[in-house]
């Protein structure tokens, strides 16, 4: 069972091999009054996010099937600039507060629409035939380099042969502008041990590169699921309802025949504002790592305990829906000052508005300039080994010896223990292994560096519906971050390795200053103190809360994402992905709807 586990993993952490990214604007969208849904289709898609919009556009574009796509939000503008941040997308937002940590955190109701892709296979050393025999599968970017004479002063490589250029809307580009001080930031690396630099982002390597942006490379806005899927489609067989809530899957015996839905403004049900739209084949469930799991729990699909809490009639029992949650951890509070910062111009320019005045100008007459950047290109995916030299063989070797119920919720169940001691093995190795990333700092090329991110955390959470009211109270999310003592650990050591590398002599005209916690906080203790005190929980990369797995292992859907126990459902979004892999989420979610399409198609 273990090897079968680690195979799908294995292909979801080299996922990123398999596809390149995101999407490209075109002409005004369009989106169907609730009068106007018809009363059957061939498939139902629940959410118009990353997976759910790329997979219905892959099952309309041959004209032979019939599809409606149901979304909560509203698509709202799609010529969003690069600069455009996480703030200015109030409305495509939810807000969830963790039980576990009352931190809040907002989730894109489509996530690639602010998200920078990171091309960055961990696992390339340990690739399987599964997933490379999935390559055909993935749909190519219209990837655009940098210009050369910018290539060279920065030391951008590119390597074509790790991309596709197929004329597809999906664009990944490396901006015309960078950040001076990114070049001294990028350099100072060779002083790291053990450190390298793959010959692009897309190598599948770990190391310190230069990784393109999701945007158009000529009108400069941003490239999402919705500009690359959507706009200026107008299929006659293609369909799509906004601002509705999807409240359940309705089931003739275990066939899914449909879905019920509501306004998203309403707190109830009733017989006016109710609706059911059957499907002649499939039910295909994009909705997201968090109300994926809550949709098919409220249509009694998930543990018996949790259904039987919220009074949800029980037809299948699947322990594994809303379990297994994952999210890649953040530390925003190590924070070093560069005193002697001569870089000319840099990101806080942007403060003066003279500076901001000429910027948006050069913008809008040349697309060029500081806002063709969007949260920056350049990052480091680094070895535990390597940023841990002396210490990871003994943090590994407490990690993989654990008892893999030890930090896991409380009554959890037993397959979903025997799956996470499963992602023990995988992760051990990972953690041991020269060709995966688990450490990650993302520079800005500002005055201010040193942010890291945890790409391989090992604590679990779960979503959960809400007993008192599961169609339409928010579901309870719980990232449990930081059960796992494991990685509190290697939060320390990140910030170990922070240290270490502003102190690396390429630095040391920059004279780097600590500014917290302050280079007088040494001990394990003092750290981990710091570290509960700043750390957040999410980059907005969840996952895993309905994994493709072995039933036996906690799984929720099959290697063709059909959920167990059912007929004509799957599961298409983040939500499938079983482990984190050691890059960032939005390329493996295209790929998912990619495959997913193909296999969609190839049951026909």
């Amino acid at each position: 069972m273990i090897s079968l586990f680690t195979t799908v993993v294995l292909c979801f952490l080299s996922a990123s091999q398999c596809l390149f990214v995101n999407g490209s604007p075109t002409n005004s969208p369009r989106d169907d009054a609730r009068e106007q849904v018809k009363s059957e289709y061939d498939y139902i898609v629940v959410g118009g996010g990353t997976a759910g919009l790329t997979v219905a556009d892959r099952l309309t574009e041959s004209g032979r099937y019939t599809v409606l796509v149901i979304e909560y939000g509203d698509f709202g503008s799609a010529a969003l600039p690069p600069m455009r941040t996480l703030n200015n997308l109030d409305s495509r937002q939810f807000n969830f507060c963790s039980d576990g940590s009352r931190r809040c955190s907002k989730f894109l109701q489509y996530y690639s629409l602010m998200a920078n892709p990171f091309y960055s296979s961990t696992w390339n050393e340990q690739q399987n035939t599964t997933c490379c025999a999935w390559q055909n599968a993935w749909r190519a970017t219209t990837f655009t380099p940098p210009p050369q004479a910018l290539a060279n002063e920065f030391d951008i490589k590119t390597d074509r042969r790790f991309w596709g250029n197929v004329g597809t809307k999906i664009y990944a580009t490396l901006p015309s502008f960078q950040w001076p001080q990114l070049k001294t930031n990028f350099r100072a690396f060779r002083d790291i041990p053990g450190a390298t630099y793959p010959p692009d982002s897309g190598s599948g390597l770990p190391g310190v590169f230069w990784f393109p942006s999701s945007y158009d490379p000529v009108t400069i806005t941003r490239s999402f699921s919705r500009t690359g899927h959507w706009d200026g489609l107008n299929r006659r067989n293609y369909q799509t309802i906004t601002g509705s809530r999807v409240i359940k899957i309705t089931f003739n015996g275990d066939q899914a025949s449909g879905v019920q839905y509501v306004p998203s403004s309403a707190t109830t049900v009733t017989a006016s504002n109710v609706k059911t739209v059957k499907a002649k084949k499939e039910v295909i469930l994009s909705a997201g790592s968090i109300h994926s799991p809550q949709i098919l729990q409220s249509s009694g699909i998930g543990p018996k305990s949790i259904l039987k809490a919220a009074n949800i009639p029980l037809k299948v029992e699947l322990p594994g829906v809303g379990q297994n949650f994952q999210d890649h951890l953040f530390n925003p509070g190590h924070a070093f000052l560069f005193e002697n910062f001569t870089a000319d111009p840099s990101p806080e320019d942007l403060n003066d508005p003279a500076f901001a005045a000429a910027a948006q100008q050069q913008f809008d007459q040349n697309k060029t300039g500081p806002l063709v950047v969007a949260s920056g290109n350049s990052a480091a995916f680094l070895p535990l080994s390597v940023v841990a030299p002396t210490t990871f063989a003994r943090l590994v070797s407490t990690f993989q010896s654990a008892d893999p119920a030890a930090y896991l919720p409380p009554n959890t169940h037993p397959t979903v223990i025997a799956g996470y001691k499963a992602q023990q093995a995988i992760l051990a190795d990972a953690f041991r292994s020269k060709g995966s990333a688990t450490y990650n700092i993302q520079f800005g090329g500002g005055a201010v560096e040193g942010f890291s991110v945890n790409l391989r955390p090992t604590s679990r959470g779960t979503v959960n519906v809400d007993p008192r009211d599961p169609l339409f109270l928010d579901p309870i999310v719980d990232y449990r971050a930081l059960s796992n003592p494991t990685d509190l650990a290697i939060l320390i050591e990140f910030m170990r390795f922070t240290r270490r590398y502003m102190a690396t002599p390429t630095l040391a005209s920059s004279a780097p200053r600590e500014l917290a916690p302050g280079a007088n906080v040494t001990s394990d203790a003092d750290l981990g103190e710091f570290i509960r005190g700043v750390m957040w929980p999410t980059v907005f990369h969840p996952i895993g809360t309905n994994a493709m797995a072995p039933k036996s292992l906690g799984g929720v859907v099959d290697t063709e994402l059909r959920v167990y126990g059912t007929r004509g459902l799957r599961v298409v979004d983040a939500s499938v992905i079983p482990l984190l892999p050691g890059a960032y989420t939005q390329q493996t979610t295209y790929a998912i709807a990619e495959k997913a399409a193909d296999l969609i198609k190839a049951a026909q």
